[in-house]
């Protein structure tokens, strides 16, 4: 919120709203024999919005009883305009009208000043709705600063936890012996998905951001599975699968019952994965536990189906598998772009979400650069993803 700026006290523009111009006058006189400066009457009732519009008053004084125009209306389309402090109204009541006092609190007046006119009644309330007013700016004021500080620390801690993955999928690349331009191009592959098909570009940078992240959990995963050069028997397969758990628990924070489990048998939910106070270690966590499901519900490690994957790890799923068909394995070569748009549409609808498959496929010319911006180096991590077992076989 922008800073708000009013001159308080006797600098304040007083507007006194009457048709009967003798009760303008009169409280005029007793408002500027107070000290105040800025004292306007009004008794031109037909655009008295676009008065208080153009002219900006910090307080307003109207007559409940006109004949042309009933104060209390009034009252309430000024606060309908103006809610809250920002133009606070008093209003001038007959000092026996007790009925429209009472309407004139419920309509959001701040006070009221008794008709006759009291000179020290109306300096009283003058001041104090003034100087109440004072202080809800003051406190509009220090919210906004408390607002800035609070984005300031919340980017110190973004920046931090940003440095942290950064590390980590250095880290990773040290163990697994897929490259770096993996990472770099399934990073640049998600965020074009995530921005054409129209999520915020906040979310598309943070998407970018942790899909370098979605085998971090690898790290975790021996080395005579994770770099054996053949095909995983049923049981190494199954060890292989906990990387997506492993790679989400790197970014979660547990309670001392779930550390004294054995790492095998920890379990992981969204809902935990959800509950993280970080953006980014969330989404990281996200996207390394889901970016294995498949639309039909037959993917791990929590067998979601459809839109239950988060969007996230449907994104992912599809960069990712992308990626590995159009990397050379020891077992093949690199499948051509037009062979890998064959393979991926044929699992359209059962491994990958087919809005996000059709839109990442209206964009062939920008996977192109994409590739030639980011060369593909040969790798001998042949467990990418299912989807390039079925290729292999098949092709």
């Amino acid at each position: 919120m922008g800073e708000i700026l009013v001159q308080m006290g006797r600098n304040s523009q007083i507007l006194i709203i009457d048709d009967n111009p003798d009760v303008i006058k009169m409280a005029y006189e007793i408002l500027i024999s107070e000290g105040y400066q800025f004292v306007s009457g009004l008794s031109d009732l037909s655009d008295v919005i676009g008065w208080i519009k153009k002219n900006n008053p910090e307080l307003i004084l109207i007559d409940v009883d006109m004949p042309q125009v009933n104060g209390l209306s009034l009252l309430k389309d000024i606060v309908r305009a103006y809610p809250g402090l920002e133009k606070p109204v008093l209003m001038m009541v007959d000092q026996k009208d007790d009925e429209s006092k009472r309407l004139a609190f419920k309509y959001g007046a701040y006070d009221f000043v008794s008709k006759p006119f009291n000179y020290y009644e109306m300096h009283a309330r003058v001041r104090n709705v003034l100087s109440l007013k004072e202080r809800w700016v003051k406190s509009l004021q220090d919210n906004s600063m408390l607002e800035k500080l609070l984005h300031q620390q919340y980017q110190q801690i973004h920046n931090n936890d940003l440095e942290m993955l950064q590390r980590l999928g250095r880290a990773g690349q040290l163990k697994d012996n897929d490259t770096g331009q993996h990472v770099e191009r399934v990073s640049l592959y998600s965020a074009l998905i995530a921005g054409s098909i129209g999520l915020p570009s906040s979310q598309v940078e943070l998407i970018r951001q942790t899909s370098p992240m979605h085998d971090i959990g690898k790290i975790g995963i021996p080395d005579e599975i994770l770099l054996k050069p053949g095909k995983l028997t049923p049981e190494e397969m199954e060890i292989m699968k906990r990387h997506c758990v492993i790679g989400a628990e790197i970014f979660l924070s547990f309670d001392s019952n779930y550390e004294d489990e054995k790492p095998r048998n920890r379990k992981v939910t969204l809902k935990q994965i959800y509950a993280h106070e970080s953006e980014i270690l969330r989404t990281a966590s996200l996207i390394a536990y889901t970016h294995h499901e498949k639309w039909d519900g037959s993917g791990y490690p929590g067998n979601l189906k459809g839109s239950n994957i988060p969007i996230e790890g449907r994104i992912v799923a599809v960069a990712d598998v992308f990626d590995a068909l159009t990397t050379d394995r020891p077992y093949k070569s690199a499948f051509s772009l037009e062979k890998t748009v064959e393979l991926m549409q044929s699992l359209r609808g059962s491994h990958f979400d087919p809005e996000i498959l059709d839109e990442f496929f209206n964009f062939t010319d920008l996977l192109e650069e994409i590739q030639t911006l980011h060369p593909k180096n040969d790798t001998k991590d042949v467990h990418a993803l299912d989807a390039v077992d079925k290729a292999a076989q098949n092709g």
